[in-house]
């Protein structure tokens, strides 16, 4: 196997930079709701449901930015100042019944199915610099404006006034539910969504590839069911984000759960977390265990629970993103948006408790500077100590775990730089070496390299 790049930031969703473990669980960071939607159908073109949203952070207004679907199938706009409470502002581009002004940006259509609205990091003409992808028209039908059924590209200089691209980017078969996610080391855009030709009774994630925001080749599938799902369990979508080189997803699982006679009742949606490190293979992390949950019987989100097209947004020390929850599902659905939140980089992690956890990491060329801890949790009596292996496996002299400052809460070492006593990492730049981590109490979610 290559060696392990650590000056990435090593995040522990895999076993990829794992070369040995014992008496460690993976757990999913903690997510918390908040209880109530922030924003809720209220405008006759937002009908009963408000969802499929996308949201941007606007650094130079100090101003979230939301783009929603209603389900009349407009795409519709909203502003807020910190992300809980939300502004429609009074645009005169698409009316409702004759009626404006509204905040209506992308005028209803056959499903137009919300996939995303980004800021192109690829793009150099101002005019083009958001992007929208949106599934328009009937699965194998045909748009009321004589336009192909397919995953449309839109582009806009604000945000607000949109241009239709001619043609689908994907060919008619793939949709509806639909994501994209910029490829910067590659420059090109991934596109996720279902294979009709190959899916047409039971949902999977497929990904397309496209170089020119306007064509697409198949790439192959993405994630699928396999023998270990039940029958019952569909992949409705998949929402990637990037963060810290490498890409996480929250992948919508889709259950309908039989009725009293046996029958399909109530179908429910919550989403697992999903990992990648090329956006092309993904990981099931922690599978059947939901990473957002839809509510209890009775709740606004009591059967669907799905995340927003877009990457997470940090604010201060937690990650917040935003979702769409529904009491049902079809035409008995009401739903709004709501907002989640976890504490910065603890997406997933390797639990210790009593029994001290022993990690290896696989061995890579160092590079200088000093290993930190990112991401760690301990409960009472927690504590992490360490120590250096050669290429071979072997404790390198004065980087043994009885020369290491321990890391426990609030101690001397609670910065989560790795030290010795008679050594600096940064002496051992240059060679391959490993890290073998002792844990008990506690949880690592990630590490990495730092310059002095």
């Amino acid at each position: 196997m290559p060696l392990v790049d650590y000056a990435q930031r090593l995040y522990l969703a895999d076993d990829v930079a794992i070369a040995d473990h014992r008496w460690l669980s993976r757990k999913l960071g903690d997510v918390r709701k908040l209880g109530q939607p922030m924003l809720r159908p209220e405008r006759p073109w937002e009908a009963t449901v408000v969802h499929y949203c996308s949201v941007h952070h606007d650094s130079a207004r100090q101003r979230y930015r939301m783009w929603y679907r209603t389900s009349t199938a407009a795409i519709c706009y909203a502003e807020s100042a910190d992300g809980y409470a939300w502004e429609r502002p009074a645009l005169d581009l698409h009316p409702w019944q004759g009626q404006l002004p509204t905040n209506i940006v992308v005028a209803p259509s056959r499903a137009n199915d919300l996939g995303g609205v980004f800021l192109d990091p690829l793009e150099t003409n101002p005019d083009r610099r958001f992007k929208m992808i949106l599934f328009r028209g009937i699965p194998g039908g045909t748009e009321h404006d004589g336009r192909s059924t397919g995953i449309y590209g839109y582009t806009s200089a604000d945000g607000l006034r949109w241009q239709l691209s001619a043609r689908p980017i994907t060919p008619a078969h793939a949709g509806d539910r639909c994501s994209v996610l910029v490829d910067e080391p590659n420059r090109r855009y991934l596109i996720y969504s279902r294979n009709l030709q190959t899916d047409a009774q039971r949902r999977q994630v497929h990904i397309w590839a496209s170089s020119d925001f306007a064509t697409s080749e198949y790439l192959g599938p993405a994630v699928v069911t396999d023998l270990d799902d039940d029958l019952e369990t569909q992949f409705y979508g998949l929402m990637p984000f990037a963060w810290n080189g490498h890409y996480f997803g929250f992948l919508e699982l889709m259950r309908a759960e039989p009725d009293s006679l046996g029958d399909v009742g109530r179908q429910r949606l919550h989403c697992e977390l999903a990992f990648s490190r090329d956006g092309l293979r993904w990981t099931r992390v922690c599978r059947g265990q939901p990473f957002l949950p839809h509510g209890p019987d009775g709740s606004w989100d009591a059967a669907w629970a799905v995340p927003g097209c877009n990457p997470l947004v940090q604010v201060r020390n937690r990650l917040v993103g935003w979702y769409m929850g529904a009491t049902d599902h079809g035409t008995l659905m009401y739903g709004g948006i709501g907002m989640f939140s976890l504490a910065v980089d603890r997406f997933v992690g390797l639990q210790a408790g009593a029994f001290e956890g022993i990690l290896q990491l696989r061995p890579g060329t160092w590079r200088g500077g000093q290993m930190a801890i990112t991401g760690l949790h301990f409960a009472p009596g927690g504590r992490l100590a360490y120590e250096v292996l050669d290429e071979h496996g072997q404790v390198v002299p004065g980087y043994a775990r009885d020369d290491c400052h321990v890391i426990v809460e609030d101690g001397p070492a609670s910065d989560g730089i790795l030290r010795f006593d008679n050594g600096s990492l940064h002496d051992l730049a240059g060679r391959v070496i490993a890290f073998r981590l002792y844990l008990r109490q506690g949880t690592l979610y990630s590490l990495e390299a730092q310059s002095r």
